[in-house]
């Protein structure tokens, strides 16, 4: 497995596999999990909801006990319905702040107040002047007022309703909901404004029966610990990723950096003997293939030690870089000139038959034989070089052969003078080109 794909396995091992891990840890995919955490919301939300219809309920126990005392009503009572019951009813409603206050003699209403849509009513029994028996129905809540207060209590849309009718709506199309029956019941509704889990409860009303739906999110999501360990989670992951990013970077250029200095010449910068014997074996795989032409030049400087022994070793390697800029200024793009070793260069020339190496090889050779390096005061060096050609159609595509062939040349060369470029060839031996 190459670098960069261990590389990103390992990214992928330290960051991925986490994030997955929180996802599947804070976002459950059971519906029943789902479902389960939804309802216990709801069954949290309802405790307030009912904690508070009581407390209404004694709100309104205690205005009826004060409706009761009062006299006026007491004498007003037994004469049955009157203009003057109706004033004196409306009178105490108002000043006791009632939603609601009706009067009922002898299963008859005999006057009523009624301002908006009242809930959490009580029921008293009173006696009037005379012994007669009577009722007082009493409510101090409106019914959207609760809601609202519902809402504000718990964060959930609230629902009431009253003879199957929805008298307050805390959501959007909840007048739609069916709450009829008489147990409580949870289930999933969908409405204009969303999608809600529905706790439906009859709340004990004395007058009438008064249905309601706490109305909850369907995915329970975070909890408050839940999203401080999420939020923890997730920064503590941004800030591996800030650390990984330029850590990667750098694992990736310092592998490139490693990769290039074990292909190239520190040197003079073209590729070393490793490199240069992959990309002929490539090109010899290429050109077997297609049978296509492909060609060698190896080139040995004449005298080389001379140099470094007149001059010094680092105006040797002055000699060795100057060789170098030559080579790839010589080569095309498609080429490859590397050091093959100590003072020994190579390239390879794909699409090239052994003329055309020829000639590459002479103009090299000649170029650097016009080449004069000065030295101080010491003069200047001059640079020979003796070059053999192998390639097609003389030599068949082979990396073996065709080095081998070109460093026979190369050695025909170097016999027969130095300094000059000879050829390759498989039956018979060619003569050398002058200088």
């Amino acid at each position: 497995m190459s670098f960069p794909r261990r590389l990103t396995l390992t990214v992928l091992l330290i960051v991925v596999v986490p994030v997955l891990a929180i996802v599947i840890f804070f976002f459950p995919l059971s519906s029943e999990s789902r479902t389960g955490k939804a309802d216990a919301r709801l069954a949290g939300a309802l405790t307030p909801t009912l904690n508070q219809y009581e407390s209404n309920l004694s709100a309104a126990r205690s205005a009826a006990r004060r409706v009761a005392n009062d006299p006026q009503l007491g004498s007003a009572f037994p004469l049955g319905s009157s203009p003057g019951l109706d004033r004196r009813v409306e009178q105490l409603a108002l000043a006791l702040g009632l939603t609601r206050l009706e009067v009922d003699s002898a299963g008859t209403m005999i006057a009523r107040f009624s301002s908006g849509q009242p809930v959490a009513s009580v029921e008293l029994q009173i006696t009037g002047t005379g012994g007669t028996q009577g009722t007082l129905v009493v409510s101090t809540t409106d019914a959207a007022e609760f809601a609202n207060s519902v809402n504000r209590t718990t964060g959930l849309p609230f629902v009431v309703s009253t003879g199957g009718t929805t008298i307050a709506t805390g959501a959007e199309g909840a007048s739609s909901l069916d709450l009829s029956g008489t147990g409580s019941r949870t289930e999933d509704v969908d409405l204009p404004s969303g999608d809600y889990r529905a706790r439906v409860v009859t709340l004990p009303d004395a007058s009438e029966q008064v249905r309601a739906a706490l109305l909850g999110p369907r995915d329970s999501g975070f909890s408050g610990g839940q999203a401080l360990v999420a939020g923890i989670l997730v920064g503590l992951l941004l800030l591996a990723a800030a650390l990984i990013v330029p850590l990667v970077r750098g694992l990736r250029q310092q592998h490139e950096r490693t990769e290039e200095e074990a292909i190239t010449d520190e040197l003079t910068g073209l590729s070393n003997h490793r490199r240069f014997r992959q990309i002929l074996s490539k090109e010899v795989e290429r050109a077997k293939r297609f049978d296509r032409p492909l060609s060698v030049v190896m080139l040995d400087l004449d005298d080389f030690k001379a140099i470094n022994d007149t001059y010094g070793h680092l105006q040797g390697d002055r000699v060795l870089r100057e060789v170098g800029e030559i080579l790839r200024s010589e080569s095309r793009e498609v080429d490859e000139p590397a050091r093959y070793g100590g003072e020994e260069f190579a390239i390879a020339l794909p699409e090239t038959r052994i003329d055309g190496a020829m000639e590459v090889g002479e103009r090299i050779r000649r170029r650097l034989d016009a080449v004069r390096l000065p030295i101080d005061d010491r003069g200047e060096i001059a640079i020979r070089a003796s070059v053999g050609v192998a390639g097609s159609p003389d030599q068949p595509p082979d990396v073996v052969s065709l080095i081998k062939a070109a460093d026979q040349a190369l050695y025909t060369a170097k016999q027969q003078g130095k300094n000059r470029t000879a050829m390759a060839a498989r039956r018979r031996v060619r003569e050398p080109v002058s200088p």
